[in-house]
């Protein structure tokens, strides 16, 4: 499929398979598939798709997600757009940007204060709609303006004080692309950082299974805040006290009780390492991982009454 915009040709892919596109390695093909070099296409692209009736999905890592068997019907559309611009102990990042590469480039103007974001594979732009973090630190801490793009095909900015982050989540709308992110950091040393990311991919190796395709933690943790006092009394005589005072009940500690770690469907299983991960260790298909993630919210809810949210979307 060919489409010009101001006499740009694009050309539009056709049937290629999400499965190599995400860290699960799981999905169908994407009936049409674009990369995006330049953000400021993005408009006329979504305008396009949507004069056609095409539904269209912003793909950043490909991480967070399982894609159904049987792939996605209409356009998917991966932002290729890498620019960095740092200004002082600010830097302004395009959505495509992967967090990986922030850190390093952050860390060669000795900026620190994403040290946390090692291992975490995903792009700025799902990054900070999902609040990601890591070792009590999230990337919401650290913006200080958004400029998204909203189903109108408008461009807006938000700053700081119009948002709000909390655990996994954002204030941005769903149907709000994200364009840009601006953030700021704090001067650091080069040194210091390597250390720092060393410690951290330290403990990620230990606690987490690096070594079979994944979508990262499946499920939210538990806040105490979103329970009724009669559920936390309750749960005061089945959980360690130590869950109380942090107001966090872990999800793969649950998992974990409920004797399901090791258990397989098909090509997926729970980790032996960390409960609250799912891995494709042989092929595995959405639906063997979407009948393990049901077991789980089942069983947590028979033994704890505490239901499960997932973290990963679903595609």
């Amino acid at each position: 499929m060919l489409i010009f915009f101001q006499k740009r040709k694009i050309s539009f892919q056709k049937n290629i398979s999400l499965a190599s596109l995400t860290t699960f390695r799981i999905g169908g093909p994407a009936r049409y598939f674009v990369e995006v070099e330049d953000i400021n296409q993005l408009p006329e692209i979504i305008q396009e798709t949507k004069k056609r009736k095409i539904p269209y999905f912003i793909l950043g890592g490909g991480s967070n997600l399982l894609v159904n068997d049987q792939g996605f019907p209409g356009l998917i559309i991966r932002l290729r757009d890498r620019s960095l611009i740092f200004k002082n102990n600010e830097v302004r990042g395009s959505a495509g940007v992967f967090l990986s590469g922030l850190i390093q480039e952050s860390i060669k103007y000795n900026l620190t204060g994403l040290e946390w974001a090692v291992g975490i594979p995903g792009t700025l732009g799902g990054a900070v709609k999902g609040n990601a973090g890591a070792f009590g630190c999230s990337l919401g801490d650290l913006v200080q303006e958004i400029e998204v793009l909203t189903p109108r095909g408008e461009r807006k900015i938000y700053q700081k004080t119009t948002l709000s982050f909390s655990y996994r989540q954002s204030s941005l709308k769903k149907s709000d692309i994200v364009l840009f992110l601006r953030l700021k950091l704090k001067k650091g040393s080069q040194k210091l950082s390597q250390s720092l990311i060393q410690s951290y991919w330290r403990k990620k190796k230990k606690t987490q299974p690096l070594d079979l395709p994944s979508a990262g933690c499946v499920f939210r943790n538990i806040e105490l805040k979103d329970l009724p006092n009669k559920t936390i009394k309750t749960l005061k005589k089945k959980i360690p006290s130590e869950f109380l005072d942090q107001s966090l009940i872990p999800a793969g500690w649950l998992i974990e009780n409920c004797g399901l770690k090791g258990k397989k469907i098909g090509g997926a299983i729970i980790s032996q390492k960390h409960a609250n991960f799912i891995l494709n260790f042989n092929q595995a298909k959405a639906a063997d991982v979407k009948k393990l993630i049901r077991l789980c919210q089942i069983e947590v809810k028979r033994k704890f009454g505490l239901e499960l949210k997932r973290e990963i979307k679903y595609l």
